[in-house]
């Protein structure tokens, strides 16, 4: 789970993106989009540089093999597919692309958009409501949450748990039980902030086995 979903510059791509269902297969959603979009995907396609963090971390955690390739398969077969074991969330709704950046205010006449701040604030209580009913409803075994900017937030999800600081303070965790149900949390730097090392994903995912087997 992160911050949105980012983007290109162009209006076409986000258009593009708004258009799919409110949870879809991610190779049918970058099939609207550009084509340089679908390098991510086919025989040998393109590592992303935030789901490759996170992909290392959770083939470690199922203790397998996550070299290049391993990698490369995972992404292009499993990550955020229909039929696998993975979902990508957002905190909020509409695709970015940077926290520099906000289109909206000049296409849409709406004073919730008219800046990030409105925006947030408009939208940040009901997303994190939504957010708290779909995993009580769905009860994930492991949820990592990135961005430290919104690790507030999405302990707002969590009720009557206590998050230990790991790893030498980068990430922080908890063992929540929801609907008698263990979900393993994560609150983690973005995958791709600076100084991230692999084996810091690698430990995480060690860690998150051994708690499942607990």
């Amino acid at each position: 789970m992160g911050l949105e979903e980012g983007c290109g510059d162009a209006l076409q791509e986000l258009e593009a993106r708004l258009q799919g269902e409110n949870l879809e297969d991610i190779y049918d959603a970058h099939r609207r989009l550009p084509a340089a979009h679908r390098r991510l995907f086919g025989d040998r396609p393109a590592l992303q540089s935030t789901w490759r963090p996170l992909m290392i971390a959770l083939l470690s955690a199922e203790d397998r093999l996550h070299g290049r390739e391993e990698l490369r398969a995972y992404q292009r077969d499993r990550l955020g597919r229909a039929q696998s074991e993975t979902l990508l969330a957002e905190l909020f709704p509409l695709p970015s692309p940077s926290l520099r950046h906000w289109h909206y205010a000049n296409v849409a006449a709406i004073p919730e958009l008219a800046t990030r701040t409105a925006y947030h604030d408009a939208w940040r209580a009901r997303r994190i409501t939504l957010l708290r009913t779909l995993i009580a409803k769905r009860q994930p075994p492991v949820i990592i949450a990135y961005g430290a900017r919104s690790h507030e937030d999405y302990k707002r999800m969590f009720t009557t748990v206590r998050w230990t600081p790991r790893f030498d303070d980068w990430c922080e965790t908890s063992v929540a039980n929801i609907g008698g149900r263990k979900v393993i949390v994560a609150l983690t730097p973005h995958p791709v902030a600076r100084g991230n090392t692999n084996s810091d994903w690698e430990t995480l995912g060690r860690w998150i086995r051994r708690e499942a087997r607990r």
